[in-house]
């Protein structure tokens, strides 16, 4: 699939805001890869450059003219028809927004008992329906939100009998939540992300999502590693019962970011741990075709 460029200039301040949102975008499309932006000066404001998939590209340049940002190299009949398009939907969700129910501060607070921090999420990012008190406090509760979420998912994860994989992917999609990163939830993102560990080794025939997690590089570095070691300490100790998982350990297991994550966290364990990991990574790499 062909990347298209997208070009923009503006100040520094609207930059940072379009690097949110750009982070914000791929949170939205999980599949979509932005590559890393390049810069420089014109004048008082900053040129920026980024390219993306082209099936985005109409996507993105929209939301850029809806924030306002000028966008280099779009011919003004495309600008216009974007723009345009943009002013449809916008009417649109005007016209939604008249007929939404507008939550109370009770009912949001049953919505954060409840885990569901994609609601709250939605309600801070509504600033046209919800008051700066409502959102502030909505901001507070999510973190509890996240959690419950967390609880919720593991602890049906490990009483499932036939959906444990759904939850286990529900708890690495928490862990890689790029919203977590932005309001910096690392410990939200940490708890995730073992939660998803801890699930993987209690059921065992989801064992082979270690090596999912092992190689997600939006997860932190000490989920990945954490990852590795216990499927290591399982599928090198009882190779037997655990033959098919160790298989596609050495088929998947990307052993390029896995020297990465040493050398990123590997300071943080010791012992046994090193151990597991050196044993199952020289394992992988002495048998990978």
């Amino acid at each position: 699939m062909k990347n298209k460029s997208v070009s923009i200039v503006a100040s520094k301040s609207k930059i940072a805001t379009v690097k949110r949102m750009l982070s914000d975008f791929t949170s939205q499309y999980p599949e979509l890869e932005i590559s890393k932006p390049k810069y420089g000066n014109v004048g008082d404001e900053v040129l920026m450059n980024f390219s993306l998939s082209e099936v985005y590209h109409n996507i993105m340049i929209e939301k850029l003219l809806q924030m306002g940002i000028k966008v280099i190299g779009v011919k003004k009949e495309i600008k216009d028809k974007l723009i345009e398009t943009s002013l449809k939907k916008n009417t649109k969700k005007i016209k939604t927004r008249e007929k939404k129910t507008v939550l109370s501060v009770i009912q949001i607070e049953k919505l954060a008992a409840a885990g569901r921090f994609n609601d709250l999420f939605e309600i801070i990012g509504d600033t046209l329906t919800y008051t700066k008190d409502i959102i502030e406090r909505t901001k507070e509760l999510i973190p509890d939100a996240i959690k419950k979420a967390i609880d919720n998912y593991l602890d049906s994860s490990l009483k499932s009998k036939y959906d444990a994989a759904k939850y286990i992917e529900m708890l690495i999609t928490i862990a890689s939540d790029n919203r977590l990163r932005n309001y910096k939830f690392n410990d939200l993102r940490l708890k995730a992300g073992e939660a998803a560990v801890k699930a993987c080794v209690i059921k065992e025939r989801e064992l082979h999502y270690l090596v999912k997690v092992a190689n997600n590089n939006r997860l932190t570095e000490i989920v990945n590693y954490k990852a590795f070691i216990r499927l290591s300490d399982l599928v090198l100790t009882d190779g037997n019962n655990f033959k098919d998982d160790l298989d596609i350990a050495v088929r998947d297991i990307n052993l390029r970011w896995m020297r990465i994550v040493a050398d990123t966290v590997e300071d943080k364990f010791e012992g046994y741990d090193l151990y597991l990991f050196r044993r199952l990574f020289d394992y992988i790499d002495k048998h990978k075709k």
